[in-house]
């Protein structure tokens, strides 16, 4: 029998691997305040996510709003509670976290070499999650050619998640229409734009810096 000690620590272990920092780790839908910026609706969409998540999944969460809303901390929260929920059954989740910049970079430095980029999309189809942290268009780049292989990584990355009904989480700074509109504009096939509309619901995370309101309560009044 695994105490739940125990099952706490293989859970964390199998978060590191999927490229969880420390902060993350410390993200629970226990430790959410939804008071803060009036996020409840958020937070009820995030949990029932996670609670009815099954394998195969074939839709996601777009959470989008400002800097230090607490997209991140649902995001965490949502693969947490998904991987304990199957950490003990026959086959646990297999999750991962990527930050678009990292994967693009990874991407564009595989673009001529085709086995390569084959495998990244074929290791992307074998996942049961995925959280794609910073997700924006201003990473893309400017230069035409730099940007073509970033729009076609994007592209192998968000179909390979759409055709294995991967479960899928994105984080972003951006409205939905800005994304939209942006992605339309970086990619006049629309093939990228075409899969993520289809494929997330927008959840909006509202309020100011949790980060700035923390600073201030941390300080003593002499040093605000």
């Amino acid at each position: 029998m695994v105490t739940q000690e125990e099952q706490e620590g293989l859970v964390l272990a199998r978060l590191r691997a999927a490229g969880f920092s420390n902060q993350d780790l410390a993200c629970t839908f226990g430790t959410y305040d939804p008071d803060f910026g009036g996020n409840h609706q958020a937070l009820t969409m995030a949990q029932r996510y996670a609670e009815e998540f099954a394998v195969p999944m074939g839709w996601g969460l777009l959470l989008w709003g400002g800097v230090g809303v607490g997209k991140s901390h649902l995001a965490a929260s949502i693969l947490r509670r998904v991987v304990e929920r199957f950490e003990l059954s026959s086959r646990p989740i297999r999750a991962r976290k990527w930050k678009l910049p990292a994967l693009l970079a990874r991407g564009r430095s595989l673009f001529e070499d085709v086995a390569e980029m084959e495998a990244l999309t074929e290791e992307i189809a074998k996942l049961d999650i995925v959280w794609l942290d910073e997700f924006a268009t201003d990473v893309i780049g400017a230069g035409t050619y730099e940007r073509v292989r970033a729009v076609e990584t994007l592209y192998r990355v968000v179909d390979s998640i759409v055709e294995a009904q991967v479960g899928l989480v994105v984080t972003t700074n951006m409205s939905p229409e800005a994304l939209i509109r942006e992605l339309g504009r970086l990619d006049p096939t629309r093939r990228v734009e075409d899969r993520l509309r289809g494929y997330v619901i927008p959840v909006a995370v509202r309020g100011e810096s949790y980060r700035l309101a923390q600073r201030e309560q941390r300080l003593p009044e002499w040093a605000k």
